[in-house]
């Protein structure tokens, strides 16, 4: 037998004419590649037929043609929800909430993962999950035999009613933020979990309120006012120096954590005396310096980009960069483009729009004639370099660590046990005002309540109330 016998010919063994353009033999299989907008892509058709596999390149074909993204198609049918709640959800958690909450968080990941494991190992993708499959793990959590920590069991002295109410919905909130975040990038259509809800309300809470005497009051905001002099002696920003502004505007207009932090200018009118609280879109501008060495980072990334190309093409791309830069959020690195990087003044502008709600009804909050005065010297210093009236010293909205503050200067003031929370400075305004004569409707209307009941939680009788109302009738008779 001749040689050229031996082995065929390359071009009647790997490619024949009838093929789609782009499919090849290879071995047992076939293989297709193509370009498309300047993008290359290769599949593998190593377990199809020949036929199958000509089906398969032209289905491939149209898709890129449709504008199909097969890359984003790919990774979601390839992508596990544990591999997904590793790489990106949970990545993103550590460096946005505390150590214990993060372990919480992965708990819930883990146990949700291996609930699919056992019940549904058919579920290999995060898009194979389903509401009835969410809905059946409630049910499984609302009902098995768990320990009093939350934690599966089969001790006999196991619990056989499940998991609290509490822990529930704990539980749905963390999964549904994490299928929230994947439907975001394409890996999911519908969240799976949008419509599994536990009510806040089916669950009682034991009540932990911290209310603050004028007397504590007083002694907490000198100290706040020691604290951020302190902190500009070691010349830190001005705006980093806003711990008893912020207190004392908590205690004078009791406002939500979420009100303050995105009250802006265009909310405040000094000259009427009032706070507008209120659903309205929001463009937030942040502007963050460079670490040391970042440049160099950030110059490899966009060398040779155009300024509207994205710096990162892929999810995976920017988790390597967590630990290396300043922005710590894998949603703010995702959406930065070229032209937000300034090399030469070692900057990152970004931008982002959305739309914010008060927790609850819109209103006029009037504001005391000390706070008009702090608020008009706080304008001064900050307006000029963000809309917000308590902004991060990049422009943002606040991200002061205010609970632990807070706590701090209690501790050091040796205040009895419980530690105030931030929300307690909302509950000390009202309870401050009953204390002092306002009537119950007034402190309704300032805190922006729906309902009498739910203003009596911040705003309780108390003893001496009903001592100086009885007191009255010795007056009458």
């Amino acid at each position: 037998m001749s040689r050229s016998a031996k082995k065929p010919s390359r071009k009647q063994d790997q490619r024949q004419s009838d093929w789609p353009r782009g499919l090849r033999h290879r071995g047992s299989g076939f293989y297709y590649e193509r370009v498309h907008e300047g993008r290359r892509y290769k599949f593998s058709f190593s377990d199809l037929s020949e036929a199958e596999a000509i089906a398969k390149a032209m289905e491939v074909n149209l898709k890129l043609r449709a504008g199909v993204d097969l890359a984003v198609q790919a990774r979601r049918e390839t992508t596990s929800f544990i591999d997904f709640a590793e790489k990106e959800y949970l990545v993103e958690k550590r460096t946005s909430t505390k150590p214990r909450s993060f372990e919480r968080y992965r708990g819930i990941c883990e146990q949700f993962a291996q609930y699919l494991d056992e019940q549904y190992p058919e579920a290999r993708s995060i898009a194979d999950v389903t509401e009835e499959m969410a809905q059946a793990y409630r049910r499984h959590r609302r009902t098995m035999k768990v320990a009093r920590n939350g934690k599966p069991s089969s001790s006999p002295d196991a619990l056989s009613n499940g998991v609290k109410p509490q822990t529930m919905y704990v539980e749905l909130s963390t999964l549904r933020s994490a299928f929230k975040m994947a439907q975001r990038r394409g890996l999911i259509q519908v969240n799976p979990f949008e419509e599994v809800q536990v009510a806040k309300r089916q669950f009682s809470r034991e009540t932990r309120q911290r209310i603050l005497t004028p007397e504590e009051v007083n002694n907490l905001l000198q100290a706040a006012k020691r604290y951020d002099a302190r902190l500009l002696k070691k010349n830190a920003d001005p705006l980093t120096a806003s711990f008893h502004d912020i207190y004392f505007t908590f205690l004078h207009t009791g406002l939500r954590y979420n009100e303050l932090v995105h009250l802006e200018w265009r909310d405040v009118d000094l000259r009427g005396g009032v706070l507008l609280v209120r659903e309205k879109e929001i463009v937030e501008d942040r502007c963050c310096q460079m670490l040391n060495g970042e440049a160099d980072i950030w110059g490899d990334l966009v060398d040779g980009k155009e300024d509207e190309d994205k710096v990162f093409s892929r999810a995976a791309q920017a988790e390597k960069l967590l630990a290396r830069v300043r922005i710590r959020k894998i949603d703010d690195l995702l959406s930065l483009e070229v032209g937000d990087i300034d090399l030469e003044a070692e900057t990152i502008h970004l931008r982002k729009s959305y739309v914010w709600s008060p927790k609850g009804s819109n209103g006029r909050v009037p504001i005391s004639p000390k706070l008009v005065k702090l608020l008009a010297g706080r304008k001064k210093l900050s307006e000029s370099r963000s809309q917000f009236v308590f902004p991060a010293p990049d422009g943002g909205k606040c991200r002061l660590h205010l609970l632990d503050v807070l706590q701090r200067l209690a501790r050091k003031l040796k205040l009895p046990e419980p530690l105030p929370r931030v929300h307690d400075l909302r509950h000390s305004f009202a309870s401050t005002l009953r204390r002092n004569g306002v009537p119950l409707e007034s402190i309704m209307g300032l805190m922006r309540h729906s309902s009498i009941r739910e203003t009596l939680r911040y705003a309780p009788y108390h003893e001496e109330e009903g001592r100086a109302a009885i007191a009255t009738l010795d007056k009458l008779f």
